[in-house]
C-alpha cells in the first residue's frame, strides 16, 4: 500500500523536473534526460494513484452489504418493477 506522503513527494519531484526543464535548451542531452526522468516519475506516480484508487474501490465494495438493517440494498432493475405492476 502506498502512503499519501509518497504520492505527494512523487508529484513534487515531477513539478521540480518541469521547472528545471524550463531553463534547459531543447536540443541538449540534459533536456532529453529530464524528459525521460519526467516520463518515468509520471508513470510511477500514475501507478501509485491507480493502486490507491483500486484499493479504495475494493474497500468500498467490501463495506457495502446487500442486506443492511433488514433492508435489501441491492440494485433494482426498474423495468422489472414496472412489469410486475401491470
Amino acid at each position: 500500500m502506498s502512503s499519501q506522503s509518497e504520492i505527494t513527494s512523487r508529484l513534487e519531484r515531477i513539478k521540480e523536473l518541469w521547472l528545471e526543464l524550463e531553463h534547459v535548451q531543447p536540443i541538449t542531452p540534459r533536456y532529453e534526460a529530464l524528459m525521460k526522468e519526467i516520463r518515468t516519475e509520471s508513470s510511477a506516480y500514475l501507478a501509485l494513484i491507480t493502486a490507491q484508487d483500486d484499493l479504495s474501490q475494493t474497500q468500498t465494495r467490501n463495506d457495502v452489504h446487500p442486506r443492511q438493517n433488514g433492508v435489501d440494498r441491492r440494485e433494482i432493475d426498474r423495468r422489472q418493477v414496472i412489469r410486475r405492476k401491470k
